[in-house]
């Protein structure tokens, strides 16, 4: 049912970030897609991992659906501290979840 899932960054800095996370479904008529993004996550440091509710954005077509990832203060990747966020995400049809995928996120700093 998942075909893909594409994450663009729409602002990104260390005071805040905003994702887009658009979800590629086989058909999108009748099903809900939910999801989150939790961290972050970084081996050898310690962290105080937060979970992100992925929002809808309205105006989704026949085969996506947009979601919405708002991270206040996130933890940008870097070589010395390579921080990721992972996503996962979910379709419903009638109550019951018919696909799963997870992935994850780096988020990196704006190249100047």
């Amino acid at each position: 049912m998942i075909r893909s899932i594409t994450v663009e960054p729409v602002r990104m800095s260390p005071a805040g970030a905003e994702l887009i996370v658009r979800v590629g479904l086989d058909a999108a008529a009748g099903v809900e897609v939910r999801g989150t993004l939790v961290g972050p996550r970084c081996a050898g440091i310690s962290t105080v991992e937060v979970a992100y509710d992925l929002r809808p954005v309205p105006g989704a077509d026949d085969t996506a659906l947009v979601l919405r990832a708002v991270i206040p203060e996130p933890n940008m990747w870097s070589p010395a501290a390579p921080f990721r966020y992972d996503g996962r995400v979910g379709v419903w049809r009638d109550g019951v979840r018919v696909d799963d995928h997870r992935f994850a996120v780096e988020l990196r700093p704006p190249q100047s």
